[in-house]
């Protein structure tokens, strides 16, 4: 794929993502509204801004970094930078910690999704693959069968 169809439809694509998160939040908000006073915390608005803004701003990360995701490692890199626009948002809602605890909190918080991705995709099966490579062996002496 290349750049200039990746920085079109990958925005397009968190952006549609942001507006699907966005309608699920709106339908928590309103059961919990229908069952008692709306829910403390950030108001519905923030919520939908920032998964909005920051749906399209990970999908142009993505974009721009997608070429990574060819070695792991990069692949990691690319779903931190993904994340990591949504997490400082949310960050930047409550407002009461000084910015340097909120980009560490976003920074934290994106660098945790890819590694257990990267846990469950790629380490584990490798590490089984090894089990089993690592299990042949050659049959010898009494190991063989009679």
């Amino acid at each position: 794929m290349n750049v200039k169809t990746r920085l079109w439809l990958f925005p397009l694509m968190g952006l549609a993502a942001g507006i699907l998160l966005s309608l699920y939040a709106g339908r928590v908000y309103m059961g919990a509204a229908a069952v008692r006073a709306p829910p403390p915390g950030p108001a519905f608005a923030q919520l939908v801004a920032v998964y909005v803004i920051a749906g399209a701003l990970g999908g142009f990360l993505t974009a721009v970094t997608f070429p990574l995701v060819r070695w792991v490692g990069g692949a990691f890199i690319v779903g931190a930078a993904a994340l990591f626009p949504m997490y400082y948002g949310m960050g930047l809602i409550d407002g009461q910690e000084p910015i340097s605890d909120r980009l560490l909190f976003a920074t934290v918080a994106a660098l945790e999704w890819p590694a257990a991705v990267a846990a469950f995709v790629f380490l584990v099966p490798v590490m089984l693959a090894l089990f089993v490579t690592l299990d042949r062996r050659p049959a010898t002496g009494s190991d063989r069968a009679a």
